[in-house]
């Protein structure tokens, strides 16, 4: 053994292929890496083997030592192809008998290497020379040499083409990192190259192991500047080839030049006979759609086919395909079966369809017998001859008939919610009535629980509005409803304020409903909106059905806005909500309003009677309304003419024997729909016109779907009254289509003062107040003790005069009620924990409490 400078470079290699032999193969997972890091062992084997070939002087030993190189060399060949292979997405090939293929002629070069002193196969006719820096064996190679050397450099060769078929058309990345490793395979190649035809500018030395060091170089850098090891390039085999879509690429004169197996699969392409073919000669029965699509490009629709007498749906893709300057070369066309997808939508389109006629029938079903309850029970209540005890009854059953009809509109709204059919209907409409008559319906409840109810707006609210005023009161409903079931002592607040600088007539208000009662747990709170789900403290209570939140959600979303909450056990909960508004100026503008909110008691005696005829199949109906009508003229005076029709013929019989001047018609008769009767009464067709006016359609039907209701005034109805019936809904259309007089129960509901903050300055400043202040203040106007009243407000008077000064008056005057709405509107909504409107902010933000 002697010492060579020539080792160095040796032992450099060999350290590289170590290094990332080691670092491959703890990334054996990713597609290429075990073979690399067999690869870079095999270059390490290879470069050491050669040091102590060229450090060894005896020929003995040399002879061993060099046949030892070839294993390893051998090696090199397999795993770089076995590494192009997965690298390109072709690893599936590498089966177990192919492998073993590839192996057979690396193990017989091993072989013939090692025995080689026994036959002339590999060399013959060695010698050992040692003028040079290192000794070096010379000799005549055998004709196994040249077919190893063959192999090596087929195998070198096939890597090269497969990992630039793996470059073409994928990131730029990908191919950089192929450019880096055919470069790095190039290195010990030509290295090798030179040696074999013994043209290395030192003698007798391979380069070849010593240029994996550089190689070694290359790689280490594009492991850390490309990740090879981290990214997997995406081959056409698995991302085209295995794609379930048709893929077809055209030139630009619309010849097929490449396509995929789904292509050859769904058109039934001949792959030796279509590319270079026109696309309209391949297959006659796309010959449409090819012509279709010439010359489009940037395509994305849905087409529907005709194949093997089925019918089947493709969403059709087309893009145009540019060089790098932008030029069209083609155009890539993807078509992909949504059959299956087309068939499911279908089914389930068909499903909400059966569900909505289910729901449609239920609720006809429902409503028609409920209607006949709450028609009854409203003549009854009406009656002067009933006892106390038989009032109560009445009440009885119409709040029972009322909760049962409110849970029905809500399973029918949540199921239109669902299949995306929830509309709003906006209108101009009073909102100040709205609030006004929301107090007016739920303060005898909060009374009997000994609640106190406090619904007012501040001032900024506009009074006429347009919205859906019916789909706003059940939200409003919904929440004062909740509110007064979970509470059982404290108050309830319904407050409007504005809570933008908008100019009109465009405003956002804000709605808040505050309870003190028994809250929600925060852990609760995510499933509160959730439908048919209760929170605990609602199912202690036995009360709702977990429908209400969720749909009032679903209409405020709608709306425009988001129903949130803030709760506290034991201490409340307060509900709020935005939305927006136009606001409509003047009296002028606001909507038509029989008795300005006033209940309607009856119909006015003393005027011309008028004739109604009620037109039902269903007896009970019929009789229900007839009964209803009969009780609202006075005793002894009726002021209308009642007739009666089951069916269509009967109702279009005497029609044209009567004439009345109003129908109450059912849309659904047994002979003919009500739509058919209302248009044949509208068109006169059926007899010539006998003297009298108009004759008003008023339509009934069980149905709560807007659509059909729409149908049934399309087809000539002038109003509709949905079942069951409302006494204040048949009194307004007769006063609306026939002028009617009515008579009004009680004076007209107060507007302004008595529900606005009172007023809205010394809430303001109150709101400035600390908080066991105020509250002092508000237990002592509860409890009526003025006394104490004085007392704090004497705490105040030295900070705010003028304030003291408000609060003396009320006082004075022994006003607890304006006492009471003041303190509670401020307690209201620092428990709400919404901002305030603006007059309020600002004087908040500029007065000083007492101490």
């Amino acid at each position: 053994m002697r010492y060579t400078p020539y080792i160095l470079p040796l032992l450099v290699s060999a350290g590289f292929g170590v290094t990332l032999a080691s670092y491959a193969w703890r990334r054996r997972d990713v597609p290429g890496a075990a073979p690399f890091a067999w690869l870079m062992g095999s270059a390490a084997a290879w470069a050491l083997a050669y040091v102590l070939d060229i450090s060894t002087t005896d020929l003995a030993w040399k002879t061993l030592v060099s046949n030892l190189n070839f294993p390893a060399n051998t090696v090199l060949s397999v795993a770089v192809v076995a590494m192009a292979l997965q690298f390109a997405g072709h690893g599936y090939w590498l089966t177990r008998p192919r492998l073993a293929a590839l192996c057979v002629v690396p193990v017989l070069t091993s072989a013939i290497a090692l025995t080689s002193q026994w036959h002339t196969l590999w060399r013959h006719g060695y010698y050992l020379a040692v003028d040079e820096p290192f000794s070096v064996l010379l000799y005549e190679v055998g004709p196994w040499y040249w077919v190893h050397a063959a192999y090596s450099y087929a195998m070198v060769t096939a890597t090269v083409v497969l990992l630039v078929q793996a470059a073409r058309g994928v990131p730029w990345i990908y191919t950089r990192r192929t450019a880096v490793f055919i470069v790095a395979l190039a290195v010990p190649v030509v290295a090798d190259v030179l040696f074999r035809f013994r043209l290395t500018p030192v003698p007798g030395y391979n380069l070849a192991p010593s240029a994996f060091a550089l190689s070694g170089l290359l790689v280490t850098w594009a492991l850390f500047r490309y990740h090879v090891l981290d990214l997997v390039p995406i081959a056409r085999s698995t991302i085209v080839e295995q794609m379930h879509a048709v893929m077809l690429v055209v030139d630009r004169q619309n010849r097929i030049v490449d396509f995929n197996a789904a292509a050859q699969r769904a058109i039934g392409f001949d792959p030796k006979r279509v590319i270079g073919q026109p696309a309209e000669v391949v297959s006659a029965r796309w010959l449409d759609l090819v012509e279709r699509y010439r010359e489009a490009e940037g395509v994305s629709e849905q087409i529907a086919v005709e194949e093997a007498g089925e019918r089947r749906s493709y969403h059709l893709s087309i893009a145009p395909i540019h060089d790098r300057q932008q030029r069209t070369l083609g155009r890539l066309v993807v078509l992909h079966d949504v059959t299956e997808l087309e068939r499911a939508k279908e089914a389930a389109e068909a499903g909400v369809r059966a569900k909505a006629t289910f729901l449609a029938t239920m609720s006809h079903e429902i409503r028609t017998p409920l209607s006949v309850i709450l028609s009854l029970a409203q003549v009854l209540a009406r009656s002067d001859t009933l006892t106390d005890d038989e009032h109560r009854h009445v009440g009885l059953i119409q709040q029972s008939g009322g909760h049962l009809l409110t849970l029905l509109n809500d399973v029918l709204d949540m199921a239109r919610s669902d299949a995306g059919r929830l509309e709003l209907q906006p209108r101009p409409f009073d909102l100040h009535r709205l609030l006004t008559d929301l107090d007016g319906l739920f303060r005898p409840q909060a009374a009997a629980r000994g609640l106190a109810l406090r619904i007012w707006w501040v001032e900024g609210v506009p009074r006429y509005v347009v919205g859906d005023d019916a789909r706003l009161r059940q939200v409003l409903f919904n929440l004062l409803d909740n509110a007064l079931k979970f509470t059982t002592r404290g108050d309830v607040a319904l407050w409007v304020e504005r809570v933008d600088r908008a100019q009109a007539p465009d405003y956002r208000l804000r709605f808040a409903v505050a309870d003190t009662g028994i809250g929600i747990a925060a852990g609760e709170l995510a499933g509160v909106f959730e439908p048919f789900v209760q929170t605990e403290s609602g199912r202690q209570a036995q009360a709702g059905t977990g429908l209400g939140l969720a749909l009032s959600r679903e209409i405020v979303r709608r709306m425009g806005g988001e129903l949130t909450v803030r709760s506290e056990v034991g201490r409340g909960s307060a509900f709020t909500f935005d939305v927006a508004v136009e606001a409509l100026e003047g009296e002028a503008a606001a909507p038509a309003a029989i008795g300005r909110g006033r209940a309607m008691a009856g119909l006015a005696a003393g005027q011309a009677p008028r004739r109604v005829l009620v037109v039902d199949d269903d007896d009970a109906n019929r009789r229900a309304l007839m009964a209803l009508l009969a009780s609202l003229s006075a005793p002894g005076a009726p002021v209308l003419e009642l007739g009666e029709a089951h069916d269509a013929q009967d109702a279009l019989r005497l029609w044209r024997a009567w004439r009345p001047d109003l129908v109450f018609l059912d849309m659904r008769l047994p002979d003919r729909s009500g739509q058919d009767v209302a248009r044949a009464i509208k068109e006169r067709a059926l007899a010539p016109p006998a003297a009298g006016g108009e004759t008003a359609i008023v339509a009934l039907s069980a149905s709560a779907f807007p659509e059909e209701q729409a149908a049934f005034l399309a087809a000539g109805c002038d109003d509709f009254v949905p079942k069951p019936y409302r006494t204040q809904d048949v009194l307004a259309c007769l006063v609306r289509h026939l002028g009617m007089r009515v008579e009004y129960r009680g004076a007209e509901p107060a507007y302004g003062e008595a529900r606005v903050a009172a007023p809205l300055e010394v809430a303001a400043r109150l709101a400035a107040c600390p908080a066991e202040w105020v509250a002092a203040l508000r237990a002592a106007a509860e409890l009526g003790d003025f006394d104490g009243v004085e007392a704090m407000i004497a705490r105040l008077r030295p900070r705010d005069g003028e304030l003291a000064a408000h609060l003396a008056a009320w006082a004075g005057e022994y006003n607890q009620e304006a006492l009471l709405r003041a303190t509670a509107y401020v307690e209201a909504v620092a428990h709400a924990g919404v901002t305030t409107h603006t007059a309020l902010a600002a004087a908040t933000a500029s007065t000083e409490g007492p101490s």
